[in-house]
């Protein structure tokens, strides 16, 4: 009966030690799914965060590329700007001196010549913007037409007017204060001699277009 007492009590030890082994195997399992699960976590946050850092820095560069590529564009618009205004008074100064050598009939044809080959090297060597112009403006002296002009076009054609007759162009700009480039051009085609007729072929506007334009050129020169 002893005998019995103490195998039932070890059977009961052992199932308790069991029982306690597993509960310590469960929990160890559990401690480690934990720590396992935490790590994976972790590591996918500092991928995540890896992976967005790589996007800001690479957006950043992009930025930064662009500011330089917009502050060189624009540096190169404003050298551009420079080097016309440079050519345009330069042309205008020997244009200049042309007229007063021949008003004056002071020069000698080889003097002038000399002049008038300074500024078409200027023109066609230097500036393919003042080149430009040129051709449209020896195309409206032709009586040619703007119909199928951009705005760069009329640009280019104001910009060689500048430079060919400064006098001139300064007399518009002083008297009429023209707002837009279009009637900058369509000043300069009565300066040059055109009249109604021809400036509704060269722009190709009707009478009462051109009514409009003069009435609008007006109220902004009494501004």
């Amino acid at each position: 009966m002893e005998h019995h007492n103490i195998d039932g009590a070890c059977e009961r030890l052992y199932s308790i030690v069991s029982i306690k082994d597993s509960l310590n195997n469960v929990l160890k399992d559990r401690t480690i799914q934990k720590i396992q699960q935490e790590f994976d976590e972790k590591a996918t946050q500092e991928k995540h965060d890896q992976e967005v850092l790589r996007w800001v820095v690479a957006a950043l560069v992009l930025v930064i590329i662009i500011l330089l590529l917009l502050g060189y564009i624009q540096y190169r618009r404003h050298k551009a700007r420079m080097l016309l205004a440079e050519h345009q008074m330069l042309i205008a100064n020997y244009q200049s001196e042309i007229n007063r050598l021949k008003s004056n009939q002071e020069g000698t044809e080889q003097q002038i010549a000399e002049l008038n080959k300074k500024i078409n090297d200027l023109i066609e060597q230097d500036s393919p913007r003042l080149y430009h112009g040129k051709m449209l403006y020896d195309q409206i002296v032709e009586n040619g037409t703007t119909v199928t002009w951009t705005k760069e076009d009329y640009h280019c054609f104001v910009d060689f007017y500048k430079a060919k007759d400064f006098a001139s162009y300064s007399k518009i700009v002083r008297k009429h204060h023209p707002k837009t480039v279009h009637n900058t051009l369509f000043l300069i085609l009565y300066e040059i001699g055109k009249d109604d007729k021809d400036v509704r072929h060269i722009m190709g506007i009707t009478q009462e277009a051109i009514r409009s334009t003069r009435f609008r050129i007006n109220k902004n020169a009494k501004k």
